[in-house]
């Protein structure tokens, strides 16, 4: 073998799976922005539409929970859908140790899954919830706004058939983000929201005192 082919051909191999590699993953980065068939996003409408109550937790950073009950808050979002486009809004949010009021809304798209994606969320029927440059507007808790950005995403996993769903908002103000864990969605809990949110309540006072911090 020709003295140099042998030297570079271990950095000659490295290359080539290199480039091997970056094309699987931007293959990968394509198919999460392809968009489902018609049939999933009509199925999506038919249930995420109006009104939904979903349990939040909500983080700043990784570990400040400032809902503080692992069981999360009931969250009212309003989902509208314009063509294939939806806008999900979440209106005078605050709950727990929240210092201030958030209003968010964001536009979002139904696309396929990646394979790294499909690894976590297997069998039929998952979509990914996209979308961004969200806004978020902050009020302190008289109501006075305090200010607006830019910038805000969301991420999420809705399965049309067995209606299960997770979604992570990041606000893009102090490092704060919502995580609706996996649940499913059930829409006669907007029947029972001001039920659920005085629960949450009496369940965070019971939880501040067993802290000892009322």
């Amino acid at each position: 073998m020709n003295p140099f082919i042998q030297k570079h051909a271990p950095l000659s191999i490295l290359l080539s799976l290199l480039a091997l590699i970056l094309s699987s993953c931007h293959g990968d980065d394509d198919l999460q922005l392809t968009p489902v068939n018609g049939e999933y996003i009509a199925q999506a409408k038919e249930v995420l539409t109006g009104n939904v109550v979903l349990s939040t937790r909500t983080f700043m950073g990784h570990d400040v929970d400032l809902t503080r009950l692992e069981t999360g808050c009931p969250t009212k979002f309003n989902f509208t859908w314009q063509g294939d486009e939806m806008e999900i809004r979440l209106l005078d949010f605050h709950v727990g140790n929240m210092p201030f009021i958030v209003n968010f809304q964001s536009k979002a798209r139904l696309y396929t899954l990646n394979s790294w994606e499909q690894k976590e969320y297997k069998g039929s029927g998952w979509v990914k919830i996209y979308g961004t440059d969200g806004l978020s507007r902050t009020a302190d808790r008289q109501g006075k706004p305090v200010g607006k950005k830019q910038g805000a995403t969301i991420q999420g996993y809705y399965n049309v058939l067995t209606h299960e769903i997770n979604m992570d908002i990041n606000y893009n103000m102090m490092n704060v983000h919502s995580d609706c864990f996996l649940q499913k969605v059930d829409k006669h809990r907007i029947d029972r929201y001001d039920e659920e949110v005085k629960q949450y309540e009496a369940d965070l006072a019971a939880y501040k005192k067993q802290k000892g911090e009322l």
